[in-house]
């Protein structure tokens, strides 16, 4: 009998002992849940603040790729008035009496003998 409450008293503190332990952990584990879930919050809102910063940079590439490609355009456009300008002023006789084009069939041209010389100072 004896044996029997000896017995009973160890599975009784055994009992106590792995309760004691299970409630300990059990708080260690709500603790970690609380930094995990705190964590998480943090995480998140990073998160979304990065995503609206990805979003503005999103639209703002949107808005410099539609202003390129518009300079672009300008800048075709302009390359097409400037060859057309100037293939109009090579196939344009000049209004002015002042200027003319001597292309050496123009029987009063004059015709000089000795070449131009041109002095460059240093």
């Amino acid at each position: 009998m004896k044996e029997q409450i000896h017995s009973a008293r160890m599975n009784d503190e055994h009992y106590a002992n792995r309760a004691q332990s299970i409630e300990r952990e059990l708080s260690e584990r709500e603790e970690q849940l609380d930094t995990l879930i705190s964590d998480q919050t943090r995480l998140q809102a990073e998160l979304d603040s990065g995503r609206k910063a990805e979003t503005l940079e999103k639209e703002n590439l949107n808005k410099l790729q539609i202003r390129i490609a518009s300079l672009s355009s300008d800048i075709e456009k302009n390359q097409n008035d400037i060859r057309e300008i100037l293939g109009n002023r090579a196939s344009t006789k000049s209004s002015d009496p002042e200027v003319r084009y001597y292309d050496g069939t123009d029987p009063g041209a004059e015709i000089r003998t000795e070449p131009e010389i041109f002095w460059c100072a240093k």
